[in-house]
């Protein structure tokens, strides 16, 4: 199925209307963060909204108050039959696999630790390789940043499985350790040509400009692009497989989405609609990219380190440059319920 943006219908061959900008090069999507139209449409293009050619993070309550200013924001608690407090019932997630819908993956990426939460799977109360202050968690990667909600099971494992592994092509990364990746898709990417996957994400996200355009609609909000602009998100624990040679832990992952192939990934996947994550937003300064529809696996896979260093190593090799990618990300602190969508689906895919 195509998705139609204004008078354009993009689909997974199309190339971006200006790919033959000099000020791009080759690559039709770079710089678009900055110069995408999301920030020069009427009601948005403010001082008090945009910098720098970006939409500014803002406060989640307006005042002081328990009143929101923001849409559903991300990364939820997905645990089953939680239901969150913000009414989108104007705003759907999408409903069925991303690439069916049109959108194509532009981006992979890691966060430190899971930012979303399934109780028992991947929350607060699980343990990792080492104990900092926190008592669960440390911070690894670079600047002190956030790390976020670990797997179940680690404690358990093989003491093979928890051996340091000397990562060739991945970066700060440790055996034992948590990270939530995230797949963004998007309608308006440069699908079908080798300038697909972008970084940052933004670029990718926005890379067509007359699609970007077509989201607003008549009302010139966001609220329609759910419909146009998602995440896969997986949350895996690193294990050392160079003993044991177990094949199910060698799981096939990419660049192009969520690992779906086997018989535990995949099987029980929450979509609702939120918003883009990081440490920059909190529990008090949320994300204006919102809506985007996000399909979590619910369940915490166990990936050999061996496997997810062959991801950086491809990544490497990316006619983008992913550099800033081959490490994890903070993670932003799960969201509270009153920030949280309505919608989350508790079913399978």
């Amino acid at each position: 199925m195509m998705l139609s943006f204004a008078s354009s219908t993009i689909g997974f061959a199309s190339v971006p209307s200006h790919a033959d900008n000099p000020m791009h090069g080759n690559n039709p999507c770079e710089g678009m963060k900055g110069t995408s139209a999301i920030n020069t449409v009427a009601g948005l293009d403010t001082d008090a909204n945009t910098q720098a050619g970006k939409l500014l993070d803002v406060r989640c309550f307006q005042d002081s108050s328990d009143v929101t200013q923001v849409g559903p924001q991300a990364g939820a608690d997905v645990t089953p039959g939680v239901i969150g407090g913000m009414n989108s019932a104007t705003m759907p997630a999408l409903q069925g696999d991303l690439e069916d819908n049109g959108l194509c993956a532009v981006n992979v990426h890691w966060h430190e630790g899971a930012e979303h939460r399934s109780e028992g799977e991947y929350d607060e109360t699980q343990y990792g390789p080492a104990l900092g202050d926190e008592g669960h968690r440390r911070k690894l990667g670079a600047d002190e940043q956030r790390q976020g909600h670990r797997c179940a099971g680690f404690e358990e494992l093989d003491e093979s499985l928890k051996k340091p592994f000397h990562f060739k092509h991945c970066e700060k990364m440790h055996v034992g350790e948590t990270y939530e990746v995230h797949w963004p898709h998007s309608a308006a990417g440069s699908c079908g040509t080798k300038w697909q996957i972008q970084s940052p994400f933004y670029d990718g996200v926005l890379c067509n400009n007359e699609a970007v355009l077509g989201v607003y609609g008549a009302d010139n909000t966001l609220s329609n692009m759910a419909q146009y602009v998602g995440v896969e998100a997986q949350v895996f624990m690193i294990v050392n497989n160079e003993e044991k040679q177990d094949p199910k832990y060698d799981l096939p992952i990419d660049m192009y989405g969520a690992v779906k192939n086997g018989p535990n990934q995949w099987a029980d996947v929450a979509k609702y609609t939120g918003s883009t994550t990081g440490t920059s937003r909190d529990n008090e300064i949320c994300s204006q990219y919102s809506p985007v529809s996000w399909h979590v696996d619910r369940t915490c896979q166990k990936i050999s380190a061996q496997m997810f260093d062959n991801l950086c190593k491809a990544m490497k090799a990316n006619p983008d440059d992913l550099s800033g990618d081959l490490y994890a990300h903070g993670a932003r602190e799960t969201v509270l319920a009153t920030l949280t969508a309505s919608n989350i689906a508790d079913d399978t895919p």
